[in-house]
């Protein structure tokens, strides 16, 4: 029997989304759409082409996401929110030899990477994601500035952003995502040029001041809206 349900999936209002976002952010601060769980269902194979040619990167949730990327031929910036630490060697490797840039949020990740930094023979770039009040994932605010020391002290692990992720920026109440962004700024270390994100849908969309070098988009991406608080 046939199914009953289908998805029917526009290249135009794709574009349209991501040239909305681009005049929210304005220049200099870069896009990089998450794009995990296939697009949020909606197809890396269909969407890929238009993302690649539009944004500045990608974001995603796992280490097989970020390689599936470079399998399609994309030799940009891609930021893997998990580290390889809980996989086998090859996808250790492989993530420091594609230069995918992993998540770092304690000293067993960095120590992982450290390795397989050390068996690839290349530096492995590294993002650390702290823990401003989400709750999920990301190394605690009060533990940051030595994670920071140790990743700075590790051969062949190169240190070159730092982001965290609001809980509730989609809501009425913007208290918590000031509270959040305090913090972040707060930790973030002196006379660097790292790359500083921490805005998702909902704060890119109404929280410039989260923009940061970098923002990272996910449903608004592919048309839906965060919440009815957000305009």
């Amino acid at each position: 029997m046939k199914n009953y349900l289908t998805a029917s999936i526009s290249e135009s209002a794709v574009r349209h989304n991501i040239a909305v976002l681009r005049g929210l952010v304005g220049e200099g601060v870069k896009l990089c759409p998450v794009v995990k769980d296939d697009c949020f269902g909606h197809g890396m194979d269909v969407l890929y082409p238009v993302l690649a040619e539009l944004t500045d990167g990608f974001a995603v949730a796992a280490p097989l996401e970020a390689l599936e990327l470079r399998n399609k031929g994309y030799h940009g910036f891609i930021l893997c929110f998990l580290s390889a630490y809980f996989d086998d060697f090859t996808i250790q490797d492989e993530l420091v030899w594609q230069e995918i840039t992993q998540t770092v949020m304690s000293r067993s990740a960095l120590t992982s990477i450290q390795e397989a930094a050390r068996r690839v023979g290349k530096t492995a770039r590294v993002h650390l994601k702290v823990d401003t009040g989400m709750g999920r994932l990301g190394v605690p605010a009060s533990q940051a500035a030595e994670l920071i020391r140790q990743i700075r002290e590790a051969p062949g692990v190169e240190l070159t952003g730092m982001y965290t992720h609001f809980a509730t920026a989609d809501g009425e109440d913007h208290g918590m995502t000031l509270q959040q962004l305090e913090l972040f700024e707060s930790i973030l270390p002196e006379g660097t040029s790292i790359m500083k994100h921490a805005a998702n849908s909902a704060a890119t969309i109404g929280f410039p001041a989260a923009y940061f070098d970098m923002v990272r988009p996910g449903i608004a991406v592919y048309g839906c809206h965060p919440s009815d608080a957000v305009s």
